[in-house]
């Protein structure tokens, strides 16, 4: 019932980069009732219908590798034919 919580969940962003560990409760938690227009973040099965794009790899990645994936796929869907 935090004021800066709610207010962080009413806000409209873009887009919403999650890049907390898979057992953190309260980030899934906002994640999932935030407006943010464009949800992403690392695969987890039951995030499924919370984000809009998950990004699985084959094994964990630093927070700095994850980034840089996310910012790829992100410039991808901005600009499909940047990767020609």
């Amino acid at each position: 019932k935090s004021t800066v919580l709610n207010d962080f969940a009413e806000s409209g962003f873009d887009v919403l980069i999650d890049l907390s560990p898979a057992d953190v409760f309260l980030a899934k938690y906002l994640t999932g009732v935030t407006r943010a227009k464009y949800k992403l973040g690392k695969f987890h099965p039951e995030m499924v219908d919370i984000y809009d794009l998950m990004i699985e790899t084959d094994k964990p990645l630093p927070v700095k590798d994850m980034i840089e994936h996310c910012a790829h796929y992100l410039k991808l869907i901005k600009n499909p034919d940047a990767h020609e």
